[in-house]
């Protein structure tokens, strides 16, 4: 299922093509939002069974699908972040506040460190979550379906280290991906005139990401509802 993620976009008999306009979509500014309704539009393939073809680009409604996948991301992942950066703040200050009274401050300190513990935990749970929640919504076609917490944690009971595998996979083969991509934009920088085709190499690699997120979180998805019913 990893593998084939990353061999995914090359079965489609026209992904020249669509990595092309991939490519020149995802520089721009906006409309590259609309990766991640493509990304959608990938898992809604692997649903209806067709892992052999690419979506076609249909702008308007990825644009809006895309800003909707956008809020599930921030949900999952950035407003955990964010509150956990606010804690962290308030503790520093409290413990700044109590530093002459050396035992409230230690109290203070360890309730910090527990607490700080605990809300790492659950961001690593909701961002490894973050897949099934975006697979989810596509399978289910409703924004509300985000909050179903039952059905989705219990998807990702059966998909968790399927996920985490993936993640660690995954960032090891981008990065040296991104080092190949980076020396080829680096020697088309170097005649002015290459510089657009540069850009446009960059966007062609975002778009191919986007190709291989979207099918792993379509089979991992499928893969979690079959262990659930069987």
């Amino acid at each position: 299922m990893i593998s084939d993620s990353f061999k995914y976009m090359f079965r489609d008999e026209n992904w020249k093509t669509k990595l092309a306009i991939g490519g020149l979509v995802s520089i721009i500014p906006i409309f590259n939002f609309l990766l991640y309704g493509y990304m959608i539009d990938i898992m809604k393939l692997i649903y209806n069974g067709v892992d052999d073809k690419l979506p076609e680009f249909k702008i308007i409604a990825q644009l809006i699908e895309g800003i909707y996948g956008l809020i599930i991301v921030f949900v999952y992942v950035s407003i955990p972040t964010i509150i956990l950066v606010g804690y962290l703040l308030i503790m520093g200050a409290s413990i700044s506040l109590v530093s002459n009274t050396e035992g409230l401050s230690t109290i203070i300190a360890l309730i910090s460190v527990v607490i700080m513990i605990l809300f790492i935990i659950v961001f690593v749970i909701f961002a490894l979550a973050t897949p099934i929640v975006l697979s989810h919504y596509a399978y289910t076609n409703k924004l509300s379906s985000i909050f179903e917490f039952k059905t989705i944690f219990k998807i990702l009971k059966k998909t968790w280290l399927d996920i985490l595998i993936f993640n660690i996979i995954f960032a090891i083969v981008i990065m040296i991906l991104e080092v190949i991509i980076s020396v080829i934009v680096f020697l088309c920088t170097i005649t002015i005139i290459l510089i657009p085709v540069a850009i446009w190499i960059g966007g062609m690699f975002l778009y191919y990401i986007y190709t291989v997120m979207g099918y792993f979180y379509g089979k991992v998805y499928l893969k979690g509802i079959d262990k659930i019913n069987n």
